[in-house]
């Protein structure tokens, strides 16, 4: 079984994702390789897979970047502070995961002896990101825990860059009293 994971895995790799189902079908793939030889780590990756895969997100990966975001919007809903990210550059850095996405499958890939030129092409890794883009921004994350200060329901991806520019987007958060933006290209 693993081999025939494998073979699906590196020839969708090896010929480039031409749609969003074989973005979603090669991270499927990708997870379940990594679900059944119980390899642990690659965050970002493991986001990623989970986030296509499912209609949404409140647990797993994702769940400490929730708490995160939480955090960052208490704080700065306390301070009556614009949504820059000055203090919480950890956090940009985590909103701004297709840049470590790219080193973590490159490794993931890599170390498991799968193909990579899915990492080192560019032009198949933005193509990639491109379908990766359609795919989660339909999909939100949600958040259940609210505070006093600050209650959000969900999270979502928009993006703010044309087809050829697929890593530029906005995270918008939405509670039930507001709408914030929040854009990680900005400081």
């Amino acid at each position: 079984m693993k081999e025939a994971i494998r073979e699906k895995i590196n020839e969708l790799i090896n010929k480039g994702i031409e749609s969003e189902a074989e973005c979603v079908y090669l991270l499927s793939q990708l997870r379940k390789y990594r679900e059944q030889q119980s390899i642990s780590g690659y965050h970002n990756l493991s986001m990623c897979m989970n986030w296509a895969l499912h209609s949404s997100i409140d647990r797993g990966a994702v769940k400490n970047l929730l708490k995160d975001i939480h955090d960052f919007l208490a704080y700065k809903d306390a301070k009556s502070d614009n949504l820059n990210f000055d203090g919480f550059e950890e956090l940009q850095n985590k909103l701004l995961f297709v840049q470590p996405l790219r080193v973590e499958l490159l490794k993931f890939l890599d170390t498991n002896g799968f193909d990579i030129s899915i990492c080192i092409d560019t032009d198949k890794y933005e193509m990639f990101l491109q379908f990766f883009a359609r795919v989660i921004e339909d999909t939100p994350l949600l958040f259940t825990t609210k505070t006093q200060s600050v209650e959000f329901s969900q999270i979502s991806v928009s993006k703010i860059s044309d087809f050829d520019e697929p890593i530029k987007y906005n995270w918008i958060i939405t509670s039930d009293k507001a709408t914030i933006e929040l854009n990680p290209f900005s400081n």
